[in-house]
């Protein structure tokens, strides 16, 4: 952190401290008088106050070059502000004092959910949000926010700096607590009550870690099992169906027949496709057995979803996601010339909308066939590193199919199907990341009609990755679908590879 900085986080600091202090010091003097719901939330937002503070110095003191990912924690995540202001001095100390770990007791795991319960009010409340804390529970509160305050205005000095150890360990908490299932065990009072026995967030991240990583080592043999049943023939005497996920895709550049996804759905107990209620609305069901437990049901089924529609999407050469926006480039009703009398209409200009109508595509068997050899392959590599480019291609299926006028995410997008594409290759091809444009064109050649054309996609992705997320290139749907395809096609000559392979077949 240079002089410049210091002087901007410092000013920063005393700002949350001030905002903080007025929050805190207004609750104190509104206890004992029938307001307890604004006595909380004001001690809450004192809380939020001082997270700021840790989010701010972690980005302004985090280490950023050329080739390492500067990671930006969002300062309007509430439950990750909340968090920091308790455990924030555990991350550039060795431990909590005793003062400390008295006032943390009880509250990391029930702070959020209880502002929740206290704001808002439900049908089912039977009593005014003053009375669902107590005066003592009130007192307590603002007791625990004031001695957070006190400690916050003799700690967070500008000239700490973290080790590399515990910059690696900031980035990946917040990447874990932007994933909704992990999120959700994170902040659990499990895992909070694991944190205080720990006393610091250090050997809490690695506790995690290990959490984590067995979990999905024992999501990734359950989903072995599974796909290993849909390959099967015949009757598997080992499956005993317990569960039934049903999930809906919506799509708009196929067509679905209620005939084809039903024949297909014969063939399989595992995975049953339906027509949905328009020609590009599919029901899909995944049946699971019992050796899913109910605690890991939510997950399992999760990632077994998001294989499949990952798959589809490779498949099919199409896009297939859930709850596809409507907004695509239109945010109003009616517009009307009022000196005229009559009624216009007016669309952004933009790459977010494609004639996916035009080319008059339908849901085919042989797509769902390569779609199955496809989710099969992705299978295997899930849990393991392999796994990252068919991560970053899931990634930018959501970013594409959530994209609208209201949130422009084209460069984002097309980056990660371009990290996915560059990632898969060097993976398996053993070669540099230089020589991504060679290599790529020589595995594709093959289905690719114009050179030209896929010589200035890859360039506008390395200008993107080089420039950080930044590029002078405008990036246009046609792009995006063009990266999306050579990745798909690449994952289909992986897939295909090894579905030979494991059946014997040569080339």
């Amino acid at each position: 952190m240079n002089d410049q900085d210091r002087i901007r986080f410092n000013a920063f600091r005393e700002l949350c401290l001030r905002n903080a202090e007025d929050f805190i010091k207004t609750a104190e003097s509104l206890l004992n008088k029938d307001v307890n719901h604004i006595v909380f939330q004001l001690s809450v937002f004192g809380l939020e106050e001082i997270g700021k503070i840790f989010l701010g110095w972690y980005q302004m003191s985090a280490e950023e070059s050329w080739d390492k990912e500067h990671y930006d924690i969002p300062l309007d995540d509430h439950i990750k502000k909340l968090f920091w202001a308790i455990w924030g001095p555990s991350f550039a100390n060795e431990k909590f004092t005793k003062e400390q770990m008295d006032e943390i007791q009880g509250m990391a795991s029930k702070l959020h959910n209880k502002r929740l319960d206290v704001m808002y009010t439900e049908l089912t409340d039977t009593v005014p949000s003053s009375a669902k804390i107590s005066d003592s529970e009130a007192g307590t509160y603002v007791r625990m926010a004031l001695a957070r305050l006190k400690l916050a205005k003799i700690e967070g000095s500008a000239d700490t700096r973290l080790s590399t150890e515990q910059e690696q360990d900031s980035k990946w908490f917040t990447k874990a607590t932007d994933n909704s299932v992990r999120r959700k065990y994170i902040f659990s009072n499990y895992s909070q009550e694991k944190l205080i026995e720990f006393g610091n967030v250090q050997d809490w991240i690695e506790w995690l870690k290990k959490h984590f990583n067995e979990e999905e080592r024992e999501l990734s043999v359950l989903l072995e099992e599974e796909i290993q049943r849909v390959s099967e023939q015949g009757d598997d005497k080992s499956y005993d169906p317990k569960w039934r996920i049903r999930f809906t895709l919506n799509t708009p550049s196929h067509s679905i027949r209620a005939n084809i996804v039903n024949k297909f759905s014969l063939k399989s107990p595992h995975i049953k496709f339906a027509k949905g209620g328009d020609n590009h609305t599919l029901l899909v069901d995944i049946i699971l057995d019992k050796k899913t437990n109910v605690v890991g049901l939510w997950s399992h089924g999760w990632s077994f979803s998001n294989l499949l529609v990952a798959s589809l999407n490779v498949g099919t050469n199409g896009l297939f996601y859930w709850n596809i926006p409507k907004d695509v480039d239109q945010y109003y009703d009616t517009i009307w010339d009022i000196e005229n009398n009559r009624q216009l209409s007016a669309k952004l200009e933009t790459s977010l909308q494609l004639d996916w109508s035009s080319k008059k595509l339908v849901l085919a068997e042989k797509e769902l066939a390569i779609t199955f050899i496809v989710f099969g392959y992705f299978s295997r590599l899930f849990g393991n590193p392999e796994f990252e480019p068919v991560n970053d291609y899931i990634t930018a299926l959501g970013m594409l199919a959530k994209s609208d006028m209201h949130l422009r995410l084209e460069d984002q997008c097309f980056l990660r199907f371009f990290l996915a594409f560059e990632k898969a290759i060097v993976m398996n091809e053993n070669c540099s990341a230089d020589s991504i444009k060679e290599v790529g064109y020589k595995l594709l050649e093959n289905v690719i009609t114009e050179r030209t054309e896929f010589d200035a996609i890859i360039d506008k992705g390395l200008e993107l990755q080089n420039g950080q997320g930044k590029t002078s290139l405008p990036i246009s749907l046609t792009d995006i679908i063009g990266i999306k395809q050579y990745i798909g096609i690449y994952f289909i000559i992986l897939a295909h590879k090894e579905f030979r392979s494991n059946k014997g077949l040569t080339t």
